[in-house]
């Protein structure tokens, strides 16, 4: 060939490595364990196999015949990857192929071959392949499908999807995508109910308990605290409010709020001390 083309307009390159330009899909999800009685599959995931590759178009994105013979490329060169070798690759059926689109893709629909499997689900005839398309705008509602309806582009849909993911995120380290994804579609100007200043509110509230007692308490000031009743202050250990001493703190109260909720013994014991104190003092004032 470099011969054959030799004082040619064309350069013949030999074994040209295709590694160089980093290729990244979008999710691999991988089959480790045998089946448990799992059966949380959004729609059009039902049909999983041991290795699933899947590309993901947002909001602003087509999937396109680009994309798909993207994510076909991506594939060859995964088995390959997870095959012993090229003699011995692993079966055509440990792979799924999955493309996730927030709108409809009419470009890519009115050029190939293709059947309805479900509402917002599609099957794509290519080669010898067959990549599921699914739709996250035509998802119908659904305990499964919550996960698909987060990524719908649909106020109202979004919605419904945080809500109810909202109890068990809100308790966990997720729950901070959750904050990314909503912050992302305040940004895309999507007109939502829930504001984002409330998600804030209920973020930060549900994650106070991570963070350590000193790092809450030195964004106030002594009298920023001293607005809070000892009572109030119960809530909190010496050890938590370590960081402020015992002279700044007893000096933000009255007496009468100093002994409110003490019990007789501890009133007693402090009157004996107080009694000490004032005969010492008359001693020094004496000396």
């Amino acid at each position: 060939m470099t011969v054959h083309f030799y004082n040619s307009p064309y350069e013949v390159e030999v074994e040209k490595d295709l590694t160089i330009r980093k290729q990244l899909l979008d999710i691999i999800i991988i089959k480790r364990y045998k089946d448990s009685g799992f059966n949380l599959y959004p729609a059009g995931l039902e049909n999983m196999s041991k290795h699933n590759l899947i590309s993901y178009k947002s909001i602003h994105e087509s999937f396109t015949v680009w994309s798909l013979m993207e994510l076909i490329g991506h594939y060859v060169n995964y088995r390959k990857q997870t095959s012993k070798s090229l003699s011995n690759l692993l079966p055509e059926e440990d792979y799924r192929l999955y493309g996730l689109t927030t709108h409809e893709p009419t470009q890519l629909m009115g050029r190939l071959k293709w059947k309805t499997v479900s509402e917002g689900v599609y099957d794509i005839e290519c080669v010898t392949m067959n990549v599921r398309l699914i739709v996250l705008s035509k998802i119908p509602k659904s305990a499964n499908n919550e996960l698909w309806r987060l990524f719908s582009a649909r106020a109202e849909v979004v919605e419904e999807a945080i809500s109810h993911y909202q109890e068990s995120y809100r308790k966990s380290e997720y729950s901070i995508l959750m904050q990314q994804l909503y912050e992302f579609y305040i940004k895309e100007k999507l007109p939502m109910t829930y504001t984002l200043e409330q998600f804030k509110k209920d973020f930060v509230i549900s994650h106070l308990r991570e963070i350590p007692t000193e790092e809450v308490l030195k964004q106030y000031s002594l009298e920023e605290i001293k607005q809070y009743s000892p009572k109030e202050m119960k809530q909190y250990s010496l050890e938590e409010i370590k960081q402020y001493s015992p002279k700044e703190l007893l000096k933000q109260y009255s007496p009468q709020d100093l002994v409110e909720g003490l019990s007789p013994e501890t009133l007693q014991h402090l009157a004996v001390i107080l009694s000490q104190l004032g005969v010492n003092q008359i001693k020094n004032q004496e000396q």
